[in-house]
C-alpha cells in the first residue's frame, strides 16, 4: 500500500493479478487461490498494526493489542457467519460453485479487513504526526 499513489492504485494493481490468474485456470477450484483480496489487505493490516504498535508507549501498546484481539474474534465471527450462509446458498454440486462461492467470500470479507487496515494506517499515520 505503501508504495501505490491511492488506495484504488493498490486494489486496481491486485484486481489485474486476481483477473489475470482466473483467466488462465480455465474456471473451476483452480481458480480459487486467485482471489487474494482478503490476503493484500491483511497483509496491510499486520504491517500497520506493527508500525502503529512500535510507534507507542507501554500503555497504548497494552490498549491496542487489547482492541486488536477484539477486532479479531469479531472478524473471525463474521468469516464463520458469511461462510455458513454461503454454504445455504451454494449447494449445487460442481466446481464452478466453489469458485463462485469463493470469490463471493473473499467480495464479502475483503472490506472487513479493508476497513481494519486503513484505520490502523491512519492511527499510525496520525500517531507519527503528533510525536514531531
Amino acid at each position: 500500500l505503501s508504495s501505490f499513489k491511492s488506495i484504488k492504485e493498490f486494489e486496481d494493481n491486485y484486481g489485474v493479478y486476481i483477473q489475470h490468474c482466473l483467466d488462465n485456470t480455465f474456471g473451476g477450484t483452480g481458480g480459487i487461490p486467485c482471489y487474494i483480496g482478503y490476503n493484500m489487505w491483511d497483509r496491510e493490516l499486520n504491517i500497520y498494526y506493527k508500525k502503529l504498535y512500535s510507534s507507542l508507549s507501554k500503555k497504548a501498546k497494552s490498549i491496542l493489542k487489547k482492541s486488536q484481539k477484539s477486532w479479531l474474534k469479531k472478524r473471525d465471527l463474521s468469516i464463520e457467519s458469511n461462510s455458513r450462509l454461503l454454504d445455504k446458498k451454494y449447494t449445487e454440486p460442481g466446481t464452478i460453485y466453489l469458485l463462485i462461492r469463493a470469490g463471493d467470500a473473499d467480495s464479502a470479507i475483503t472490506p472487513i479487513i479493508k476497513q481494519r487496515a486503513l484505520f490502523l494506517k491512519k492511527q499510525f499515520e496520525s500517531a507519527v504526526t503528533n510525536n514531531k
